[in-house]
């Protein structure tokens, strides 16, 4: 029975000797709180992750806004190119038209002028001949 006794506590410490070498050599290969550590590795790399999600996020944005800026830009010029090329014919127009007017109105003098030198001639004519009535 002693022996019984013997190989027993033999076997105890031979468990209680391996699994306290293999705490040990769990200890070498992830040290205490590797767990933690790996939990920290994890948020570390979800963190950066969603950094570099925004950074992506904004620089995309960016690049819409510029590309809106630049759109709205070239359509505001095509629209004052528009309104400068309407406003321009509209001034021609209106130079024309007022060219046109100073022409008529020349016309219209000189028509005038005509007219008035024939009415002087005839009542010249008309006086004259007045004269030459009343002298018989």
């Amino acid at each position: 029975m002693k022996q019984w006794i013997k190989v027993m506590m033999l076997i105890a410490l031979s468990i209680i000797w391996t699994g306290s070498n293999m705490q040990a050599s769990a200890e070498q290969i992830l040290p205490e709180g590797s767990f933690l550590v790996a939990q920290d590795d994890t948020q570390a790399d979800e963190d950066s992750y969603r950094q570099e999600r925004m950074e992506n996020l904004q620089k995309q944005h960016k690049q819409e806004a510029e590309a809106l800026r630049a759109k709205h830009k070239t359509e505001m010029q095509e629209l004052r190119d528009k309104h400068k090329t309407e406003r321009e014919a509209l001034h021609n127009e209106i130079k024309q038209d007022k060219k046109q007017m100073r022409e008529q109105r020349k016309e219209e003098n000189k028509a005038q002028r005509a007219l008035k030198k024939e009415e002087r001639k005839s009542s010249k004519k008309i006086s004259k001949g007045k004269k030459t009535d009343s002298d018989d």
